[in-house]
């Protein structure tokens, strides 16, 4: 049986989204906004990843796919808001993104980690400025060992020389932390431009090395009294110091 093509099937799923109302990008479910009350309780739960605000796993990983393909489109202004709650302790003079390739952003209708980062910047009300650019030299890094990521990142990124971040201390946004790689090289451009640098991607994958170390600390806390947490655990400043320490609210 021959099957429909894409975009007969994209354009059914929007008519009976229209007819259905609004669906929550974390699950499906019908809502009045999204993400629905169930997920924004989940978010909320939801402990920090390897080097980022959540976990690459559940409700925050389908609400960052969503937000990064283009299909919730309101998704980093919406994430940046609940993040805010659990970057609270932290002060930066200056928020900025790992730059999204131009096919692929136009493609998409826009980039995940600017829109996040300039609402975490108007949020804060300091200043969002695109401080990295894409080179035409680099490829996907998708499927690339860690090794190959770094090396392929060196070519995808230059620092933009006409904006002086000496003393500034910067907040590096990514969507997706994998290895680490896009973030840890990109970081290390601005810091050769004298800026003290912390990375944060939305969510991160959680890597075996790194249920190792939080087992030993305090990381995998956050949701056993049953709290939201507000932590900076994740955050690596200046090539992997924690910016702070966890915290609940009370």
């Amino acid at each position: 049986m021959a099957r429909a093509p894409r975009w007969a099937t994209t354009t059914l799923r929007a008519m009976l989204d229209l007819l259905a109302g609004s669906r929550c990008a974390g699950c499906g479910a019908a809502a009045s906004e999204s993400p629905c009350d169930a997920c924004t309780i989940a978010l909320a739960l939801s402990p920090p990843g390897n080097g980022a605000i959540w976990r690459d796993e559940g409700v925050p990983g389908r609400l960052v796919r969503s937000a990064k393909h283009g299909t919730w489109r309101a998704g980093g202004y919406v994430l940046a808001s609940f993040a805010n709650e659990r970057l609270a302790g932290a002060r930066y003079d200056l928020v900025t993104w790992v730059p999204a390739d131009p096919a692929r952003r136009a493609r998409r209708g826009g980039c995940l980690p600017e829109r996040f980062a300039r609402a975490i910047a108007a949020a804060r009300g300091i200043r969002a400025r695109q401080l990295l650019r894409r080179t035409s030299a680099g490829t996907s890094q998708r499927g690339l060992d860690r090794d190959a990521r770094v090396r392929n990142a060196r070519d995808s990124y230059v620092a933009d020389l006409r904006i002086d971040v000496g003393g500034l201390r910067v907040l590096l946004v990514d969507d997706v932390r994998t290895t680490g790689a896009t973030l840890e090289v990109c970081a290390a451009l601005l810091r050769e431009r004298g800026a003290v640098v912390t990375t944060a991607a939305i969510v991160g994958v959680d890597r075996p090395e790194m249920r190792v170390a939080r087992s030993a600390g305090v990381m995998n806390r956050e949701t056993a009294c049953g709290k939201p947490a507000r932590s900076e655990d994740f955050l690596l400043t200046n090539g992997g110091t924690p910016a702070d320490t966890l915290r609940h609210d009370q």
